[in-house]
């Protein structure tokens, strides 16, 4: 999500997939947040892009 809460990358893992790595060079610089979500997991983190 971008710092407004529009979703700019959807991303989903293979079951089991513990790393992931996201491309972020087609977004512009700025404030995103990522969310990840399990079974019984959530979590929000602030990430800055800086291009």
């Amino acid at each position: 999500m971008n710092s407004i809460g529009m979703e700019v990358m959807k991303y989903t893992p293979e079951r089991n997939q513990l790393k992931m790595n996201l491309n972020t060079s087609n977004l512009a610089s700025g404030l995103y947040f990522v969310e990840v979500v399990g079974t019984n997991y959530r979590s929000i983190q602030k990430i800055v892009i800086e291009q």
